[in-house]
């Protein structure tokens, strides 16, 4: 689904409604913007492996910039394991984990090889990472602001069906926006609400459950 048609979905809504609601394309883009970043965010509580990919990342004098690494489309919004992917002359061997370690702390806390992260830049400590190549960084993704101007042809990234969501957040926050709403009003978002948490718990529902295979070790 794209933007506009998440856009045009809300709108639709409210109209069923007979509600005359007001608000700027922009303030729409942001809007969605926000809430699909939300999504993303309540699916890497739910579940990590859901969203989560990695990426090999070279190491530049012991130091990584995570913003030059990511893809255009998704920053990264936690990391959960950092790994040694090709340990040069170093001693260190390959999925080797690398701690990372409060800034204070970063002599202390934990066993080698340690780094630290401070905005955005990964950097061994001492001399852990001396040597080695490149490191694997296991990484839950959110995706990057819409623009907005011409966001509304950019694509959503939350798959179908549950991109659904959008226009209904969107139709609920454009309702909200009316001063005076009368009980019809009313009582139509009532029911697009009902229809928002009765989407929110399946897609709750399919994050949790996900497992990316259909087999199971035990």
């Amino acid at each position: 689904m794209l933007v506009n048609e998440a856009i045009d979905l809300a709108l639709a809504r409210c109209a069923e409604l007979g509600a005359r609601v007001s608000g700027t394309k922009s303030l729409m883009i942001q809007r969605i913007s926000q809430y699909q970043q939300r999504l993303y965010t309540m699916a890497r509580d739910w579940n990590p492996d859901y969203y989560g990919t990695c990426v090999i990342a070279t190491l530049d004098v012991g130091r990584i910039d995570l913003s030059d690494i990511i893809a255009p489309l998704e920053a990264i919004d936690g990391i959960e394991r950092v790994e040694v992917a090709d340990a040069g002359t170093s001693l260190l061997l390959p999925l080797d984990e690398v701690n990372i370690v409060p800034l204070n702390d970063r002599l202390d806390a934990n066993i080698p090889p340690r780094a630290v992260i401070r905005r955005g830049v990964l950097e061994g400590v001492s001399t852990d990472l001396n040597n080695v190549i490149s490191l694997r960084i296991h990484y839950n993704p959110i995706p990057v602001a819409i623009p907005l101007a011409n966001g509304g042809a950019t694509a959503l990234q939350i798959a179908a069906p549950h991109d659904g969501l959008v226009p209904l957040d969107l139709a609920l926050y454009l309702l909200d926006r009316i001063p005076a709403p009368d009980a019809s009003t009313t009582q139509g978002r009532a029911g697009i609400a009902a229809e928002q948490v009765e989407a929110m718990a399946l897609y709750e529902r399919h994050v949790r459950a996900f497992a990316g295979t259909t087999a199971r070790f035990g």
